[in-house]
């Protein structure tokens, strides 16, 4: 549910772009685009408290630890809060040096200028509220979480239509996301503390508790510095550098489609950290290998078909809902999505080598892989565009592949012939896939219906495919069991 959420806040985002262009032209929503992705890259300087606040609640509480759990929850609060300010600092200086760090006129300065201060100004209470949604997490409550995110998603979405009806600048539409997340934060806050998990939910921070929550997540932290090199967000930045904000916009259409892909691929690995870290605690290896590979054999089930669909009909639709002056991104988008085709099958390694503490050991390869996604994008933004940006991200993401496979190969103890058995088995179907959207946007007449139309034929011919031919007889059964079970649980209609 949580991951829905987000997947339909980018959906609506990816919605109300055109409309944001128009209102604010494109030049100055490149400098929105920007500031949201200044704001959007430090959230990579947690140390990892996130991740690791989720994984000693569990463990905590698992343990019947209430003090340990309690302290877990005061100290991780105390840290983000230090961390808050410095983010705040931090932005407050980008913002005040934005003249000549970024390709912008005098007046765009300022604009960026006054954004990324306001932003400066929301990382002071972002950061020590989110422990509350950390805290959530851990205890597993994604219930509680999806609907703060529902909340936030709706909210949003009515900022963006009050900012069009009273035709306000990308300022107010700053201020009201800030809003927005300031009550959500107050949401999530007050939902932990009305289910108390303890009567004791909250006592003074504890020094020792605090190193072992940064000693814990530092490997999670580095390694999330190294992925926001390598992902879309950087990519922004850069061609802000050497670009300026109109080319920013045109990148963004392209990124806006790659996100869609994120956020699906959010949704069965969400709520997986907690469940891992209870095995690790238990010492249950057997379990970490069926979960690596089932887990990623239905992953690739549910993300590929997406992929080479959306890479297909990424021309359509950008045609239909952007228009003629954004066909530049057409090939940027269809180079971003392709970049996620071969992620699927590897998308549980994170998740387990974070809660097992072995993500360290993928540290130094990803620093290398994000220095060679960072200097391509260098290289290439001048004499390519926006598309050489692209083209660095797909190149960096075809060398992670084999390196992060063969790592957790090893640490997991599955055999390569096995992996490539149970877990590629979803590819097989994807030419077929990619023929058939192609064939329907080719047959249909260029619309929204025509799209979804041709969408929906090409999913439903992948959908058989593998039920016919890739799943076994067995997960065939337990498939249809399941969704008998679930039918049960919702009564008649």
């Amino acid at each position: 549910m949580n991951g829905l959420a987000q997947f339909a806040q980018v959906f609506s985002t990816l919605i109300f772009f055109p409309l944001l262009v128009r209102a604010f032209g494109t030049a100055e929503y490149g400098v929105y685009v920007i500031a949201v992705s200044v704001a959007s890259m430090t959230q990579m300087l947690d140390l990892g408290v996130g991740a690791s606040t989720v994984r000693l609640v569990a463990q905590r509480l698992s343990s019947r630890d209430v003090t340990g759990f309690s302290r877990v929850v005061s100290s991780s609060a105390m840290l983000l809060a230090l961390i808050g300010i410095a983010v705040a600092g931090l932005m407050f200086a980008v913002g005040h040096a934005a003249g000549w760090l970024f390709s912008v006129t005098e007046e765009q300065a300022a604009l960026l200028q006054t954004l990324l201060w306001v932003g400066a100004a929301m990382q002071v209470w972002y950061w020590p509220s989110s422990v509350a949604a950390h805290v959530l997490h851990g205890l597993e409550r994604y219930d509680l979480v999806a609907r703060t995110s529902v909340f936030s998603t709706l909210a949003n979405v009515g900022s963006i239509g009050l900012v069009l009806y009273l035709d306000a600048g990308p300022v107010v539409l700053m201020a009201l996301g800030a809003l927005v997340m300031v009550a959500g934060s107050l949401l999530n806050i007050a939902t932990l503390w009305a289910i108390g998990p303890t009567r004791r939910l909250v006592c003074p921070p504890s020094g020792v508790v605090a190193q072992e929550i940064i000693a814990s997540g530092m490997p999670v932290f580095m390694n999330s510095v190294a992925q926001f090199l390598n992902r879309e967000q950087v990519d922004r930045i850069v061609i802000g550098v050497a670009l300026g904000p109109a080319v920013v916009a045109i990148y963004d259409v392209a990124a806006k489609l790659s996100m869609l892909i994120g956020q699906v691929a959010v949704l069965p690995t969400s709520a997986v950290l907690p469940v891992v870290a209870r095995a690790v605690a238990r010492g249950d290896d057997r379990a970490l290998r069926a979960l690596f590979l089932r887990g990623g054999r239905y992953i690739t089930f549910a993300i590929v078909p997406l992929v080479v669909v959306l890479a297909v009909l990424a021309g359509p639709f950008i045609d239909v809902w952007f228009g003629a002056e954004f066909g530049e991104s057409i090939l940027v988008a269809q180079l971003l999505i392709l970049g996620q085709l071969l992620y699927p099958p590897l998308l549980m390694g994170d998740p387990i080598l974070t809660a097992s503490g072995r993500l360290g050991s993928w540290v130094p390869r990803s620093y290398a892989i994000a220095a060679v996604n960072l200097g391509l994008s260098i290289a290439l933004v001048r004499p390519l565009g926006p598309a050489g940006v692209a083209c660095a991200t797909l190149l960096s993401s075809l060398l992670e592949l084999p390196l992060y496979a063969r790592l957790m190969l090893r640490e997991t103890g599955v055999t390569l012939s096995a992996w490539l058995r149970f877990t590629w088995a979803g590819y097989l179907p994807l030419p077929l896939t990619g023929l058939a959207a192609a064939v329907m946007a080719w047959l249909l007449p260029p619309s929204f219906m025509g799209i979804a139309v041709s969408g929906i034929v090409a999913l439903v011919m992948y959908a058989v495919c593998v039920w016919a031919l890739v799943l076994s007889e067995a997960e065939r059964r337990s498939f249809v069991e399941r969704v008998r079970r679930l039918a049960g649980r919702m009564g008649p209609i």
